[in-house]
């Protein structure tokens, strides 16, 4: 299993309210930018490290059962699986990082740059394996 820290940072109406939007970034690092951030632990920073940039786009119909909290943190498990509506879309290995995407539908994706080379090896699959993605609110 692969384990990632992202924040909802929008929360977004659309379609007359027939559609909820929900955008994710990583967690980032206590620096310059955010002096400020009561939120940073070492933790977060850990996450930072190992995947600095991403975004993950989920969509929802309605604005009812939407089960996310715009400013809260949440895991992101990520593991191969024998079925699934999630699939790995594409994997991009660079030098220094591995550039992956999981997709469950055009609308819903987890893109991810990951630093940690010890996470490389969980995307070895096929491009268009299934794979189990859950998102879990931090307390």
């Amino acid at each position: 299993m692969v384990r990632a820290k992202f924040r909802v940072m929008e929360i977004s109406r659309y379609w007359n309210g027939e559609c909820t939007c929900v955008r994710l970034l990583p967690v980032y690092a206590k620096c310059d930018r955010f002096p400020d951030e009561k939120d940073v632990s070492e933790e977060n920073a850990r996450f930072w490290d190992a995947t600095p940039s991403g975004e993950a786009a989920l969509r929802f119909d309605g604005v009812g059962d939407v089960p996310f909290i715009l400013g809260d943190c949440y895991f992101i498990d990520m593991a191969p699986a024998e079925e699934s509506e999630w699939k790995l879309a594409t994997r991009t290995h660079r030098e220094t990082q591995l550039d992956v995407e999981l997709s469950r539908s055009w609308q819903d994706k987890v893109v991810m740059s990951i630093n940690n080379e010890s996470a490389w090896d969980a995307f070895g699959g096929k491009i268009g394996a299934p794979w189990s993605v859950h998102f879990t609110r931090t307390s």
